[in-house]
């Protein structure tokens, strides 16, 4: 961590008295007044001292080597000061991201609510599963609120040494509550397909997918947690005064994250052949496979947090190099939620602006479910059904029904039903 401070060189203990500065600790004073003599400035020459390149590259030498971490930073917060460098402080930015975000997932999740409500639908597991989402999300952006208090988006040389120790607690919290909120979004996705499309290629695709998902949560988690050994070394190790077992974070960091892309990828991609499989209408087609193909933009923000990996577990700096990483996260775990509720919003506007999504007579009906077979039934190309001896029904996208009675001689499209 030493090794990357720039260290302005700056006036003696005198000025540090005239500007009422905490003066640098002793290691690092010295390495100040030695800088100084070895140059053509003056102790009492501050800009000399703060624009002279080959004094700073000295001082910076010195104090890598003879201080400790947190002399280091003092001597950092002390030399920056003194010169009147700008002082940086986003920490708004992962507060109101993880605090708005999730007030606009919560949005859709009564937005979801409501439309089973007004449709007079029941709820079913994937609505579970959305509940326990937002709940995750909830605890994750109550992360956002402690990174806040403790610093998160300030230099490290300007936060007290218990704010870096409680901000790195914050954090670590939030890695293995990001897994579970990560984990429930998924599954209430997974879940709906698994109610929505009757075929058994389908199904055993997305029990596929889950079984992965589960596994890339339980596996991610437990790895999240012990991180380090002692566990408490995943907060503690920034000072360097104690030595911490730990796996590299940029290797585990990098694979979470391309594995959680190559999820979001497969569910993005299993609902599209089926879906390009109806016998509908090409501009409703379109606005189906519209409404699953959002989870897209999901994998972009993976994408943005995957980049913003790139120095993470190399950190010196943590308290502003972090920053990015935690708002990409945020957005990426609220975001998810409101991919996921897209069909219950969609079913809403259905009923109440059926000129703009759909016919009058599409409105008329509820928006659960692309199909849901009855077992005697049997699924053919193109989503045409073959009749079994009683009366079944269909639901379409969870508002088109298609009634098949008892003795109907010959299979029905879905096109054809829902075009009358």
């Amino acid at each position: 961590m030493r090794s990357c401070y720039v260290f302005l060189l700056l006036v003696g203990f005198i000025v540090a008295v005239q500007t009422q500065l905490t003066p640098p600790p002793e290691c690092g004073a010295l390495c100040l007044k030695n800088a100084i003599a070895a140059s053509n400035c003056s102790s009492t020459d501050t800009l000399c001292i703060c624009t002279d390149t080959q004094l700073t590259q000295t001082a910076e030498l010195c104090v890598a080597t003879t201080c400790t971490v947190r002399e280091s930073l003092s001597t950092k917060n002390y030399s920056m000061a003194t010169c009147g460098a700008p002082v940086r402080d986003e920490t708004w930015s992962t507060l109101w991201l993880g605090i708005g975000f999730f007030i606009l997932s919560l949005v859709t999740l009564l937005l979801r609510v409501l439309s089973r409500w007004v449709c007079d639908t029941p709820f079913y597991w994937d609505d579970y599963a959305m509940f326990g989402a937002i709940v995750s999300a909830a605890g994750f952006a109550g992360t956002s609120i402690a990174l806040y208090v403790h610093g998160l988006g300030k230099d490290i040389w300007t936060v007290s040494f218990n704010d870096i120790t409680y901000m790195l607690i914050a954090y670590y919290h939030g890695e293995w509550v990001y897994s579970i909120a990560v984990f429930f979004t998924m599954t209430s996705l997974l879940l709906f397909y698994l109610r929505i499309f009757p075929t058994r290629s389908v199904k055993i695709q997305v029990w596929i997918v889950m079984t992965v998902v589960i596994l890339y949560t339980v596996l991610g988690a437990l790895i999240s947690i012990n991180q380090c050994t002692p566990i408490r070394g995943a907060w503690e190790y920034w000072d360097g005064e104690e030595k911490f077992h730990c796996r590299n974070r940029n290797a585990l960091g990098w694979a979470s994250a391309i594995w959680k892309m190559v999820l979001d990828v497969a569910i993005i991609l299993l609902p599209l052949r089926p879906l390009s499989q109806l016998a509908l209408s090409k501009k409703k087609k379109a606005q189906v496979i519209l409404m699953f193909a959002v989870g897209i933009f999901v994998t972009l923000v993976s994408m943005l947090r995957l980049r913003s990996l790139a120095s993470f577990a190399d950190s010196h700096n943590a308290t502003w190099d972090y920053k990015e990483m935690g708002y990409w996260s945020q957005i990426e775990v609220h975001v998810g939620n409101v991919c996921a509720c897209m069909p219950g919003i969609y079913s809403l506007l259905k009923k109440f602006w059926p000129k703009i999504i759909g016919t009058k007579q599409e409105s008329s009906h509820m928006m659960d479910t692309i199909g849901s077979v009855k077992p005697k039934m049997k699924v053919q190309s193109r989503m045409r059904l073959t009749l079994g001896d009683e009366e079944d029904f269909v639901r379409l996208e969870d508002e088109d029904y298609v009634i098949l009675n008892k003795g109907q001689p010959k299979a029905a499209s879905i096109a054809s039903k829902t075009s009358r």
